[in-house]
């Protein structure tokens, strides 16, 4: 087990940027886990604890990056070490035991800032903003590599043709408007369902205007025109259409109707036709490789680059088969490709997808709020200490680069974490009274897209943790905000009838589902209890609700 040997030996003149000569004073440790007390890669890992102090360590970068040189070492036996970098994680908050009189202790004074500057930018900000949740943790920062947890400000996203392409010269995400989409049954005629969209090509004549019976003309212009969608590209209509029946009964009547309304012509096409989406999750797992995915926003054969060309009947020329719309309906709007809006829309920044709400998009925007001169409130989070590098055992981060560690060893970490402490730990009451609390308050992985990343899942258990001889109201509290949670229970980025109406024009319901489990599972239940925890009933006989749609 383990990477093959290296051997310089007789070579070490070519080893231009030199090697460090350990001796036998250097001390080593091998790398086994605590709980299994065997090494994880045997032969593999050597752990060097007790410093270095050599001159060769000025000419290595103080950070790391993908394609540097090797730093080579040799050991008294002869044999040879090549140096793995490990990140080095910097306390921001207090632990899970800390004292209350020193809860911001542990925050780092600048944020970070002076981490950011080192690295070019590489590693972000890490004030947290400031919630109920850490507040206890912030403190006033005037050092000058202070930085800001961003603040935004309430604008605007225009989702135009310039500012779809910008978005990967700011964040290198691949975001597309998707064109070339196919409707091919009948049940996809605008007669036959709710819901159409049309695409408009304003002051034109349409080129081959559909021959439609009177009725039918009649009430998709009625439709059309009633529509309060204000997007200058593309029209959705809402409403039950009283059609003539001829005109979409049969499997040869055309789809892609289109209709002359005034000056505008309008276009029936797919109901996802110039969608904008987040292609860049689509890149890896693309089963025609990760070029023709990128080559779009990369300025292929001269592309405009806002948009992707769905490939229904293939490119011969350049050996792209022919794509069939299940293709699309199996992976549009999934994990891997993100709806972002449709081209042509306004929203605000806040309803961007998360991977396109960074700095540099912000700042594009006019999103960031300024700066004070007068200092920075710096704010750090509970449970966010430094890893100790000289212990055994390892955690793996997931990337977004290359893949080092297999799915399933990802997936199980959290298993071993959590196994780890609750054997190991000293507050043994504390641990089993949150994970009573976990039995309640509960997550199913299988709900949360996520399933390899460990950290977000030890910090929701650290809610319970934390609150485990506290007050039940703040463990509701917190759990109410963890991203976690309203991913699991389906709240996450749920907005008001009012909101969805004054932004989209559209008619939507809030999920409430939430608040249902809230009242249902985690505080009072369905019925009313006595003291002693049997049911109050009337007198009849029936038990009293707890709580009803009025409530």
């Amino acid at each position: 087990i383990g990477n093959p040997p290296i051997d310089f030996t007789g070579y070490e003149q070519y080893l231009t940027n030199g090697y460090f000569t350990f001796s036998n004073s250097d001390v080593f440790t091998s790398t086994a886990s605590h709980l299994f007390s065997y090494p994880l890669l045997e032969g593999q890992e050597f752990i060097l604890t007790s410093g270095l102090s050599d001159e060769l360590c000025e000419s290595i970068p103080p950070v790391s990056e993908e394609f540097d040189a090797p730093v080579l070492g040799k050991l008294p036996n002869g044999e040879w070490l090549v140096w793995s970098p490990s990140i080095l994680l910097e306390d921001n908050g207090p632990s899970i035991n800390a004292p209350a009189n020193d809860i911001a202790s542990a925050t780092l004074e600048d944020g970070g800032g002076a981490a950011v500057i080192l690295t070019n930018e590489k590693l972000k900000c890490a004030n947290v903003p400031r919630t109920f949740v850490n507040e206890d943790t912030c403190v006033l920062s005037t050092l000058s590599t202070a930085c800001k947890a961003s603040e935004l400000l309430s604008v605007d996203v225009e989702m135009s043709t310039e500012n779809v392409k910008k978005f990967y010269s700011l964040t290198g995400h691949y975001v597309y408007a998707i064109r070339g989409l196919a409707m091919e049954e009948l049940h996809e005629h605008p007669c036959s369902k709710p819901k159409s969209r049309w695409e408009i090509l304003a002051g034109v004549m349409c080129p081959s205007a559909t021959v439609l019976n009177a009725d039918t003309i009649t009430a998709l212009t009625d439709a059309i025109t009633k529509s309060f969608d204000s997007n200058p590209f593309v029209k959705d209509v809402t409403r039950t259409l009283l059609c003539d029946p001829s005109d979409y009964d049969d499997s040869t009547d055309e789809l892609d109707i289109q209709l002359q309304i005034g000056s505008d012509c309008y276009t029936h096409v797919h109901p996802d036709h110039l969608n904008v989406y987040d292609f860049s999750g689509w890149v890896s797992v693309h089963n025609g490789g990760a070029y023709n995915i990128q080559k779009w926003a990369e300025g292929f054969d001269g592309h405009e680059g806002w948009y992707l060309m769905y490939p229904y009947v293939g490119v011969s020329e350049r050996n792209v088969p022919q794509h069939p719309m299940s293709r699309w309906y199996n992976n549009g709007n999934g994990d891997n490709i993100v709806y972002v809006a449709r081209l042509g829309d306004s929203l605000p920044y806040r309803d961007l997808i998360d991977g396109l709400k960074t700095d540099a998009v912000a700042n594009y925007f006019g999103a960031l709020a300024p700066g004070s001169a007068q200092g920075l409130i710096i704010c750090g989070s509970h449970g966010e200490v430094a890893n100790d590098p000289s212990l055994p055992e390892g955690f793996d981060l997931h990337s977004d680069e290359q893949s080092t560690t297999g799915s399933d060893e990802m997936d199980n970490q959290k298993h071993v974490v959590w196994t780890e402490v609750n054997l190991k730990s000293n507050d043994q009451l504390r641990q089993r009274v949150a994970w009573a609390l976990s039995q309640i308050l509960t997550l199913v992985p299988g709900n949360i897209n996520g399933a390899e990343r460990t950290e977000m899942y030890t910090y929701y258990y650290d809610i319970l943790v934390r609150h485990a001889f506290g007050n039940y109201r703040d463990i509701l509290g917190e759990v109410s905000f963890s991203p976690l949670m309203a991913e699991h229970l389906s709240y996450l980025k749920s907005k008001s009838h009012s909101y969805v109406f004054s932004n989209s024009n559209m008619v939507s319901r809030a999920d409430e589902n939430y608040a249902r489990e809230v009242m249902q599972l985690f505080s009072i239940g369905l019925v009313k209890l006595n003291k002693d925890g049997t049911i109050q009933v009337y007198d009849s006989g029936v038990p009293l609700q707890a709580y009803t749609n009025e409530d």
